[in-house]
Formats: structure tokens, C-alpha cells, sequence
């Protein structure tokens, strides 16, 4: 049925199939290879920085952002919102101890 809110849909049909609004493009990681090499590439420089930086910040957003997000769960690195609008940063874990280990884990797991 045809809701007064849904205005936009009406006659096309919901979904990505039928034409409607594509509302999973904000929670989907990026399927450009392109991208995912960079971000990849990215978090494992942070990774290996022989300064040892306990963040760094970055402006992304949309697709780029949710693929950050996937690697750095993936990798074991904190993805946090940045100071400003559209900024983020990556945030090193430090200590190995065993509790440091499970909050590391929940961390990436809810983030």
C-alpha cells in the first residue's frame, strides 16, 4: 500500500531491483578494487609507521568510510569519529595485556 511518506517511491516499486531508493549504500563497504587497495594500503602504513603514531586522521565518507571501517575491524586497528565534521581517525591499541586484548576485540566488533 501507498503511505503519504513514501511519496518519492510511489509507482516504482522499493529495493534496488525495482528502482527505488538504494538505502543499503550507506552501510555497504566499497566494491571498487581501486578503493579497497588504497584503504588497505593505508591502514597498513599506519601499521607499520616507524614513528609509532598512536592516530591519524582522515576525511572520507559514504562507501570509503564503511570500507575503512571493514579494514581496520579486520586488522585490529580503532576507527573513531575525528574532531571535525566528516573526519575520522584511526587509533593504534599500545598494550598487549589480556584485558587490553578483549576490549580491542569488543571494540572492533560493535565499531
Amino acid at each position: 500500500s501507498w503511505y503519504p511518506a513514501q511519496r518519492c517511491c510511489r509507482g516504482r516499486g522499493r529495493g534496488r531491483d525495482k528502482g527505488g531508493y538504494d538505502w543499503r549504500k550507506h552501510i555497504r563497504p566499497s566494491s571498487d578494487p581501486a578503493v579497497q587497495n588504497e584503504v588497505r594500503e593505508s591502514v597498513t602504513s599506519f601499521l607499520n609507521d616507524p614513528k609509532k603514531s598512536t592516530k591519524k586522521e582522515i576525511r572520507c565518507g559514504g562507501e570509503v568510510r564503511n570500507t575503512y571501517k571493514q579494514y581496520c575491524s579486520q586488522m585490529g586497528v580503532g576507527w573513531v569519529r575525528g574532531s571535525r565534521k566528516g573526519s575520522y581517525m584511526m587509533i593504534r591499541f599500545r598494550s598487549a595485556d589480556p584485558a587490553m586484548t578483549l576490549w580491542k576485540k569488543v571494540w572492533c566488533f560493535y565499531f
